[in-house]
């Protein structure tokens, strides 16, 4: 967990949900990206953030993706795989945020 806005921001590792190795563990500076849903926040904890856009397009999981893949796509002449975030809140049960003391 990290303090985040005075309140504790539970942490999740990418690499853990999705298998790898992205994220070394005794890094002191982590890229985290930060998600809520039904103010319940969570930090996505990666090995980096290679740049942000705003997709339009409403990514729909196809039959053979892992449950935490919506997809595949080209964004910004990058491949990149859009992970599901909202379907990593329902399953994770991440909790409300507490204020830090």
């Amino acid at each position: 967990v990290i303090q985040y806005g005075g309140k504790i921001l539970p942490l999740l590792r990418l690499d853990n949900v999705v298998g790898g190795s992205s994220t070394p563990a005794n890094r002191e500076e982590l890229q985290v990206v930060v998600y809520a849903q039904h103010n319940r926040p969570f930090g996505l904890v990666v090995g980096r953030i290679v740049d942000t856009c705003e997709v339009a397009h409403r990514a729909q999981a196809a039959e053979q993706n892992p449950p935490h893949l919506l997809g595949t796509y080209v964004i910004q002449q990058r491949v990149t795989d859009v992970i599901d975030l909202h379907h990593l809140a329902q399953q994770l049960r991440i909790p409300t945020l507490q204020t830090a003391t």
